[in-house]
């Protein structure tokens, strides 16, 4: 009888992993509508309609919130990142070669390198407080109505239409606190970066913030969420920015660097703020000349692309969490949309 049980139990797992649940993973992404002639099922586009109708008014309830919410806090929050940063940011290039070579053979890497680049530490920083703060707001966009889209979920609902839906009604909110937190950060940041190149890498923060809370509220409970966001944001801005833990020590792991959108975007504000800037001469009679040498700090980081290279992959790691998040948000939790 013991034999019995565990082959019972054997044939449900069996039938569970390879028969259930792909009927029901099949169901989410392609739900089958019945036709009823007496009520006509709206397809999957009328369905995104719907529910981005729905999206909207409950994201813009007036005018006054969304206001307060996306525009006056997001300045304050980059007014506030500006002053923490400090003032009198700098980028110090190496001492002169015939200085080096009169020091000790184990210092006179050091000695070439650049000797201060405080933008990046500060941009860095930026970027930790913008995904965390835009992670916690975010969560409430799935991670409120969960119960009711696994009973619309059960009763046929298409949920990529559902999920597209929500995510183009944030698409007003994410953009405009991008904006909100530049103006606010640029009060009081001064580099040679021009602001259009500040702005895109913030907005890419933010989106990347947006979809962390997406996918925070899929997996964990919505109270928990605003704490676990400040966690993924230190691991994905800090730890795997490229600058904290440098990617040239770690060869063999190297690969998963290339997920990170924070070291996309230090990589583009490190070309903007000190590379393209002090690497060359940019006017005067000696244009073009070497200024800064900056061979070893690009080793030693591996940063070599240019701005518009790096925040071009930002923004391609930013579309995979999109799919990631759709993949979640259909295939996880499917007996509760039984």
């Amino acid at each position: 009888r013991a034999q019995e049980k565990w082959l019972i139990y054997f044939k449900d797992i069996i039938f569970s992993w390879f028969v259930e649940y792909p009927n029901l993973l099949i169901k989410q992404f392609c739900p089958q509508n019945k036709s009823d002639p007496q009520r006509p099922t709206p397809n999957s586009f009328e369905i995104f309609l719907l529910c981005l109708k729905r999206a909207v008014k409950q994201q813009y309830v007036s005018f006054k919130s969304f206001f307060i919410s996306t525009i006056v806090v997001f300045f304050i929050i980059g007014n506030a990142i500006a002053s923490l940063s400090g003032g009198n940011l700098n980028v110090l290039g190496g001492y002169p070669p015939d200085i080096c070579l009169k020091q000790y053979p184990q210092l006179r890497a050091t000695c070439l390198d650049l000797q201060q680049n405080s933008y990046t530490n500060a941009l860095q920083f930026s970027g930790f407080i913008l995904i965390a703060s835009a992670a916690a707001i975010s969560a409430s966009t799935f991670g409120k109505e969960q119960t009711i889209y696994w009973r619309e979920a059960a009763s046929n609902l298409n949920t990529p239409a559902y999920f597209f839906a929500k995510v183009f009604a944030d698409i007003p909110i994410c953009f405009l606190s991008a904006l909100s937190v530049t103006a606010g950060f640029s009060t009081g940041f001064i580099s040679p970066m021009p602001f259009p190149q500040l702005l895109a890498g913030y907005i890419l923060y933010t989106i990347f913030g947006f979809l962390s809370g997406y996918f925070l509220s899929f997996l964990l409970p919505y109270s928990s969420v605003a704490l676990a966001g400040v966690g993924w944001a230190v691991f994905w801005s800090l730890l795997m920015g490229g600058t904290t833990i440098v990617m040239s020590d770690n060869r063999e792991s190297r690969w998963f660097w290339t997920l990170s959108l924070g070291r996309w975007v230090n990589e583009a504000f490190f070309y903007g703020t000190t590379v393209y800037p002090y690497e060359k001469v940019r006017q005067g009679p000696e244009k073009g000349q070497d200024l800064f040498d900056m061979n070893r700090r690009k080793q030693t980081l591996l940063f070599f692309l240019t701005y518009g290279e790096a925040a071009g992959y930002g923004a391609l790691v930013c579309l995979i969490f999109l799919f990631i998040n759709l993949f979640v948000i259909t295939a996880t939790k499917l007996d509760k949309k039984k």
